[in-house]
């Protein structure tokens, strides 16, 4: 027992840090508390094994453009050259913005998915209360707050696991 408690010791963390490390990263803990919640499912869960390493590639073109998106539009504000009338900027901005729109709509889906995995996971180990993805969704549009929802469950899931 000792063994499987240390093995899941490093997901469990307290909801409320987790709520507050995304704030305070700016939203960049999310992407690295999601790889380490699949992870972590993973190892419980060898029939629903998820490869991450698109949704990684997929990640890290979608910042490197938006990250660059931004370094060129402060760059050209701070020279003077960036006018709103000009149609590079105006471009650039437009993509910027619909990239993040697109951001908020892929993130709950995302997230819609790993609850259902979550679930089902919660289930087969016998637990009484499973994640729903319809508060998964809510929470997620009520400041983020589906982050800590989902890590208050992959919590009861570790005990259960380590448990058994």
């Amino acid at each position: 027992m000792e063994n499987a408690r240390g093995t899941f010791q490093g997901v469990t963390s307290r909801p409320f840090v987790v709520y507050l490390l995304i704030w305070m990263t700016l939203g960049l803990y999310a992407i690295y508390w999601y790889f380490r919640a699949v992870h972590f499912l993973n190892s419980v869960d060898r029939e629903g094994y998820q490869n991450t390493k698109s949704i990684k590639a997929f990640v890290f073109i979608f910042l490197t453009l938006y990250i660059s998106g931004l370094g060129y539009l402060y760059v050209q504000n701070l020279r003077g050259v960036a006018q709103p009338e000009q149609p590079i900027e105006t471009t650039i901005f437009l993509a910027l913005f619909l990239m993040a729109l697109s951001w908020n709509v892929l993130v709950p889906i995302v997230l819609v998915r790993l609850t259902g995995r979550l679930r089902r996971t919660q289930s087969e180990s016998g637990a009484e209360v499973t994640a729903r993805p319809w508060k998964t969704l809510l929470a997620y549009f009520l400041w983020f707050a589906a982050f800590p929802y989902l890590q208050h469950h992959l919590n009861l899931l570790a005990e259960e696991v380590a448990d058994a």
